[in-house]
């Protein structure tokens, strides 16, 4: 397959490609630093990385973990492969993906999203090159309920998150622990968001997005998958608020230890990508944000029978109402 035409990048993207080498088992990057004088304005710099083992799956992709060759002390990063075709005669885009992780990699958003440090290519496939957090993902933690106390600030770093996230007109679309990467373990958690896999950037001037029907069944809202929630018809757009419905069912997971959404006596048979899609009824308002949090994101608490204290209410439900006024 051939390699991305530059003229179809978008400058973000471009900027962030790697001058990169395979030798051997080894892959090595080029970077060119600002020198001292006119004989030498430009230092070459060159990194040696070593892949050593597998760390999961994300979206279309496999993650490694690669030490850097010939220094003092271990230095490690992950790398997302993205092979450019997932079904024979499919193309697959990921420009998208590029495209957000090279956004959200500026220091501004340093403290809600895993750092990328550039992206290269083969033939077959794209690599991502990320920050390597230890602790791994949110989801390997999610073995009892969480405490409220534990609960509200992973919900409002997230939040703050998809707050950047909308605001700069990106969707993310699969919102899920297993996305929620672990930068130090509880009781103060601190979380970053990873995996940009089926995020979408929304045009100017478009206020609507179009379904791809992929996302991760009791996470994705009904319309990523392509099915209204409501009238069980299939829907063809669908807007941010999509993301909210994902942290509604991340949030419910946190503090009970079970899935909002498993026991729906409803099922819908979905054709392509899913043999089944469990739909519930739920009250959402028009713009996916309700003034109680005990309707956050898509589900009504009260119906499940769990109830949220008052304290833990109030401070996500205080943390919703400032990114409404923020613009959501």
């Amino acid at each position: 397959m051939p390699r991305i035409r530059n003229q179809r990048l978008p400058d973000l993207v471009y900027d962030s490609k790697l001058e990169t080498y395979i030798q051997g088992d080894c892959t090595e990057h080029v970077f060119y630093e600002p020198g001292r004088s006119l004989r030498e304005r430009q230092k070459r710099r060159v990194e040696s990385w070593e892949r050593e083992h597998r760390l999961g799956n994300g979206s279309f992709g496999v993650v490694y973990r690669e030490k850097l060759r010939g220094h003092g002390r271990p230095i490690y990063r992950a790398v997302k492969k993205i092979s450019k075709r997932v079904v024979e005669g499919e193309d697959l885009d990921y420009i998208r993906e590029l495209e957000a992780i090279a956004k959200f990699s500026h220091r501004r958003y340093s403290h809600c999203f895993v750092r990328s440090e550039g992206w290269f290519e083969l033939d077959d496939a794209v690599f991502i090159t990320m920050e390597y957090l230890e602790h791994g993902d949110l989801q390997k933690y999610l073995t009892r309920p969480f405490s409220e106390a534990e609960a509200a600030p992973i919900v409002a770093q997230v939040l703050e998150g998809l707050q950047f996230m909308h605001s700069s007109g990106f969707v993310h679309r699969d919102l899920k622990p297993g996305n929620i990467m672990v930068v130090e373990k509880g009781p103060s958690w601190y979380v970053k968001i990873a995996d940009f896999g089926i995020s979408k950037r929304r045009q100017q001037g478009v206020t609507t997005l179009h379904t791809m029907q992929r996302g991760t069944l009791g996470f994705a809202a009904p319309e990523v998958l392509g099915m209204d929630n409501d009238t069980e018809s299939p829907v063809t757009s669908y807007d941010f608020s999509v993301d909210l419905w994902s942290l509604g069912a991340v949030t419910f997971y946190l503090v009970t230890n079970m899935m909002a959404f498993a026991s729906s006596a409803k099922t819908v048979i979905r054709q392509g990508f899913y043999n089944e899609f469990a739909v519930i009824k739920t009250r959402r308002s028009a713009n996916g944000i309700n003034s109680s949090f005990t309707s956050v994101a898509g589900f009504s608490c009260y119906e499940w029978g769990w109830c949220f204290t008052s304290k833990f209410a109030t401070s996500v439900g205080r943390t919703l109402a400032r990114e409404q006024a923020r613009g959501y």
